[in-house]
């Protein structure tokens, strides 16, 4: 029997539809991943599951043996802040339970790693991935009949991630469904595919990317499909036009007609994704060689040492990801890297002159927020107002909201910002710190592509093993005070699981 059931649900905002005759179920055994593109509805459809939100029209029918839902949202909610992590633990087991189970409180700060003193600290006072982990570990004490995960993996560093991965694969015994980007992660974790896709829920007993596939292949199938069919519209419409000129066989022509009504009613439709483009085509850099750095000291703003790169070479084309565990200094080398490039004068890491250097920082501190993003492209770029709209739609933003301040934007839409002034700048070398941070799924496909197929040169720091999987042509890895060259990225990820 069904944990819970949509049947026909219909939900809007104003003009924006969310859901429009969905149905699915959540049974006994499942593990979902609810997929679908940022503004599609995920975070809303997890609310109306909830019952915070009412549909519009249709049923959400719960079972009767469903007796508590755990919730991990994205925000620590304000009354945990002033908690320990011990107490906000022991907060979520029953009342009646707490005595002779709260050592289950002890057993959850082993399972998600929680180092020695760090449970006697305020929510507050954590950082977010330790946040994002209580919230879970709560959620589990509880002892629920179903879990619901809004974006379980966001503001997790690899090494948690991993942990998690194999929580969630050992621990977790009740069934849940859980909104996310990581495409790994679901893959690993999930036995079932929700893709919520203009109002409808397409449901599949299958990984993402198994289910992506099958979505694929029948939506390159209904466009041939929907082509064939236009075509022998446009045929019949073509006999009849003709028996209509030559004034006879007027019952055929009106047949012919039928038939061809019948065939726009029943004519497929396809579906188009949103333009949404993501671009960073670069501008020609001819030397083979664009970037040696020797015996370079990577250190904190204090000055304390991290490591010392001995001598790396970068080529075009190459796509080299930086790895190493939390706190060793990947982000720390970016920065200087950047910092030597707009020094000049930094002999340890000498750039080729026709590098023209792009920098994405994960937090897009250098976008201005009191700007709006049709001023500030405008202002930062050479194109004119009508090259302004129209690589702003051409982007994925609508008409009127181009005079959107880039402080209201989301983070999503910040990132495919960012990504579009980098491309109207033609940088031709690319320094990127978790740059899919932010991006939804398509967007993640995009920026893969893009770096792919244009032969773009980058260095860049990731937490999505599916990214570096699809794009790092090389490996290097932080270890031992040094920077060394590795085969695979499953060297350094196996160090993190021991």
């Amino acid at each position: 029997m069904s944990l819970i059931s949509v049947d026909k649900g219909f939900f809007s905002f104003g003009d924006k539809v969310i859901l429009d005759g969905a149905s699915f179920n959540i049974n006994p055994g499942d593990k979902i991943g609810l997929v679908g593109d940022n503004g599609s509805g995920k975070s809303t459809l997890l609310k109306i599951l909830m019952g915070k939100i009412e549909l519009d029209d249709g049923l959400v029918i719960r079972s009767k043996s469903l007796n508590k839902i755990g919730y991990i949202e994205q925000d620590v909610p304000k009354d945990l802040e002033n908690k320990t992590l011990r107490q906000a633990l022991l907060d979520a087991i029953p009342v009646n339970e707490r005595d002779y189970n709260a050592w289950k409180v002890e057993t959850a700060l082993e399972d998600i790693g929680a180092p020695s003193g760090l449970a006697d600290k305020k929510i507050s006072e954590l950082s977010g991935g330790w946040r994002r982990l209580a919230l879970i570990a709560r959620a589990n004490l509880s002892d629920p009949d179903l879990i619901i995960f809004d974006e379980p993996t966001n503001y997790l560093d690899l090494e948690k991630i991993l942990h998690l991965e194999n929580w969630f694969r050992a621990n977790l015994k009740c069934p849940y469904l859980m909104v996310s980007h990581d495409r790994q992660f679901l893959d690993n974790t999930t036995n079932r595919t929700l893709t919520l896709r203009g109002g409808k829920i397409i449901d599949h007993k299958l990984s993402y990317s198994e289910s992506r596939k099958v979505i694929i292949k029948r939506d390159i199938l209904d466009a041939e499909k929907r082509a064939a069919n236009i075509n022998e519209i446009k045929r019949l419409e073509s006999v009849a036009k003709r028996l209509i000129i030559w004034d006879r066989y007027t019952t055929k022509a009106k047949a012919i007609h039928t038939r061809v009504n019948r065939a726009k009613e029943n004519l497929i439709e396809g579906h188009k994704e949103k333009t949404r483009d993501i671009n960073l085509r670069q501008t020609a850099i001819r030397p083979n060689v664009i970037l040696r750095v020797k015996d370079c000291d990577i250190k904190t703003p204090d000055g304390r040492q991290l490591f010392r790169i001995s001598d790396l070479y970068v080529s075009r084309g190459d796509k080299i990801v930086l790895l190493g565990a939390n706190g060793t200094g990947k982000t720390q080398c970016l920065s200087a890297l950047v910092q030597a490039y707009d020094s000049e004068t930094d002999a340890s890491a000498k750039f080729n002159p026709q590098v023209n250097l792009g920098y994405f920082d994960q937090n897009m501190d250098s976008l201005p927020g009191d700007k709006s993003i049709s001023e500030h492209l405008s202002a930062s770029t050479n194109l004119d107002d009508f090259g302004v709209r129209g690589a702003l739609i051409k982007a994925g933003f609508p008409f009127n909201e181009l005079d959107k301040k880039l402080s209201d934007l989301s983070f999503g839409e910040r990132a495919r910002y960012f990504f579009l002034l980098l491309h109207n700048l033609h940088k031709n070398f690319f320094i990127l710190d978790e740059p899919t941070n932010h991006l939804d799924i398509d967007g993640q496909e995009k920026l893969e592509s893009e770096l792919l197929n244009n032969d773009n040169t980058c260095i860049f720091v990731s937490h999505d093993r599916r990214f570096v999987q699809n794009v790092a042509s090389r490996f290097i890895m932080i270890e031992g005070g040094r920077l060394i060259e590795i085969d695979s990225p499953d060297i350094f990820y196996n160090k993190l699981l021991v």
